[in-house]
């Protein structure tokens, strides 16, 4: 019973940890999503990106550019 309430807290602890890292990590805007266009079986694929930015003229306002992505 002991054994599993520590690895229980553990698991908590390390849930935590990762989403801690998650949340400071991200940018303040950036990749808004992505699709996939050409499955690659070794690499990363080919995508559609895009990426949202605050206009920093106009508040409230966000600008959204679509891009390709290749996997090389």
């Amino acid at each position: 019973m002991r054994r599993l309430g520590l690895v229980l807290g553990t698991v908590v602890a390390l849930a935590v940890v990762i989403l801690t890292v998650w949340i400071i990590s991200r940018p303040e805007r950036g990749s808004t999503g992505s699709v996939n266009t050409k499955f690659r079986l070794l690499g990363p694929d080919d995508k559609i990106v895009v990426d949202g930015f605050d206009d920093p003229k106009v508040e409230g306002v966000a600008c959204h550019i679509s891009r390709a992505q290749t996997g090389a």
